[in-house]
């Protein structure tokens, strides 16, 4: 069975941190699993120094091939402004009025295997 693209919203929901998925030709059952104790919130010391990782999923019975961050993500700037963020198209710019700076999201990678 093969998945072509995981929206990571999906595990965006406290309660939701794994999907599953049955084959409809064979009704194999895969699963994808957020794995706790992987990653953390992303600081600018940690975005600065480069390869960072933010969560790592367990793959059962499924084969990953692509993989989209999608909309749902949720940031906070370090004066409290909240964000609400959107990667489908793979980045993201607002403007954060309390530090009078812009804010932006981009060069992010997904490693799969």
């Amino acid at each position: 069975m093969r998945v072509r693209y995981l929206h990571v919203d999906v595990f965006l929901d406290v309660s939701i941190r794994w999907i599953y998925r049955k084959c409809k030709g064979c009704t194999r059952v895969g699963t994808v699993t957020l794995v706790p104790g992987y990653g953390s919130p992303l600081m600018l010391d940690k975005s600065k120094a480069g390869e960072y990782t933010l969560m790592l999923l367990d793959y059962q019975g499924l084969e990953p091939v692509d993989f989209s961050f999608g909309k749902g993500w949720k940031a906070e700037s370090v004066l409290g402004t909240q964000f609400e963020i959107d990667l489908a198209e793979g980045e993201f710019s607002a403007y954060c009025v309390e530090g009078k700076v812009p804010v932006s999201l981009s060069g992010f990678e997904v490693k799969l295997g």
